[in-house]
């Protein structure tokens, strides 16, 4: 889900079909455990133009993909419950259900920032790319939009966690390929700006700041934020 959408086995990565019996499956993997309505499903996988025949189609789809996990996982069921259908998984075996239980973790008032980090680390590994790649539909570029936004709010606190505990090479390298995916994102410069203080680089920091304010004007038409400019002027001063 954390990419394209797939079914592992012991074997390897199982395709699951065709582009709309995948958004069938993203459409009950993202509640997997709780029922989704049928109505829910059939505006999920075809936003406001069904089919004549949704209810039959999507019937073909489930029948198809309870035929695609029984193969790959025994444990893993679409079953009908509360008028909907649920997507029945073990627990740890949904990509996104196990970077929500890690971020819980993380985010528990008792867990330290080294501990923070390492879990970071371990849910930030589990995207393989962009989320639902390759899917179609409003709905799934909602889905996808809120995933990238928790990437981006992790990406910021695993680098707090890390620099705190002085994993500054850590920092530096892992902001680095973030900017690359999240360009416009002043905390992502924020941070790696810190890194590179924290690195006896302040010359770089300052170029750093440069840039982000160029491209900032380029593409936004506005100036650095509060928290950019705030960096910068302790640069200077």
């Amino acid at each position: 889900m954390l990419g394209p959408v797939q079914v592992l086995s012991a074997r390897g990565a199982v395709d699951p079909g065709p582009a709309r019996q995948r958004c069938v499956l993203a459409a009950l993997a993202v509640d997997a455990g709780r029922p989704v309505p049928v109505p829910a499903l059939i505006d999920r996988v075809w936003d406001d133009r069904p089919p004549q025949r949704a209810r039959h189609t999507l019937q073909v789809h489930l029948s198809r993909l309870r035929t695609v996990l029984a193969a790959a996982d025994p444990a893993a069921r679409i079953v009908r419950r509360c008028g909907g259908y649920t997507l029945d998984l073990a627990a740890g075996h949904s990509d996104m259900g196990t970077v929500q239980a890690l971020v819980r973790q993380a985010r528990h008032p008792g867990t330290g920032l080294a501990e923070q980090g390492a879990t970071l680390d371990r849910a930030l590994q589990l995207w393989q790319g962009t989320p639902l790649a390759g899917l179609p539909g409003q709905w799934v570029e909602q889905v996808r939009q809120h995933w990238l936004h928790l990437r981006l709010d992790l990406l910021i606190r695993w680098a707090a966690a890390h620099l705190a505990t002085g994993r500054v090479d850590a920092v530096l390298a892992g902001s680095s390929a973030a900017l690359i995916d999240f360009p416009l994102a002043e905390p992502l410069w924020a941070v790696r700006m810190r890194a590179l203080v924290a690195a006896q680089r302040r010359a770089e920091a300052l170029a750093l700041y440069e840039s982000a304010r160029r491209r900032l004007a380029t593409e936004l038409g506005v100036d650095p934020g509060p928290e950019l400019a705030a960096l910068h002027h302790a640069l200077l001063t």
